[in-house]
């Protein structure tokens, strides 16, 4: 975890094409992607707690926060991106680890987002994540797990 943590720490220093997304671009020409890919999948309830897992710079939290849901919130374990999402005016992010933050957060959440995260982790650290996120979830709550290469939607039983 000791090199995990070094390399995320300066993720955006060391890859010059996150930097270009993340730390430079404009956050709203992104919005429209968001729209297509996500819209359908937030809750009525613009007052319900939502959370993006490994939230880079805040761009989705941005998003989500522009189209009305104040409560969503993002972590991410890069410093530098919490940094960064922040001083673009980013609200609500916070650096932690996804695996210490959710241990104590039991039905807390109506959404739970992962964006590029789950490749990140080995095959019994996404087991253990994807039972913190169900934990984490409200009765009816859903998340949603995306890459380039999947996507998984846990829906929690109503």
């Amino acid at each position: 975890m000791k090199n995990k943590t070094r390399l995320y720490d300066y993720y955006l220093t060391r890859n010059p094409l996150a930097y270009d997304k993340y730390a430079v671009l404009d956050f709203g020409k992104i919005y429209p992607q968001f729209d297509s890919y996500f819209r359908r999948f937030l809750p009525n309830d613009a007052q319900v707690k939502i959370l993006d897992l490994g939230c880079g710079s805040g761009a989705f939290v941005s998003w989500l926060h522009a189209k009305g849901y104040e409560n969503a919130e993002g972590i991410d374990v890069s410093r530098e991106q919490i940094h960064t999402g922040t001083k673009r005016g980013v609200k609500s992010l916070e650096c932690a680890d996804v695996f210490e933050y959710l241990k104590d957060r039991e039905g807390e959440y109506a959404l739970i987002s992962a964006h590029d995260l789950i490749e990140h982790f080995e095959k019994e650290e996404i087991l253990c994540l994807l039972n913190l996120i169900f934990k984490a979830l409200q009765r009816g709550g859903g998340s949603a797990h995306l890459n380039r290469k999947c996507r998984i939607l846990v829906q929690h039983p109503s």
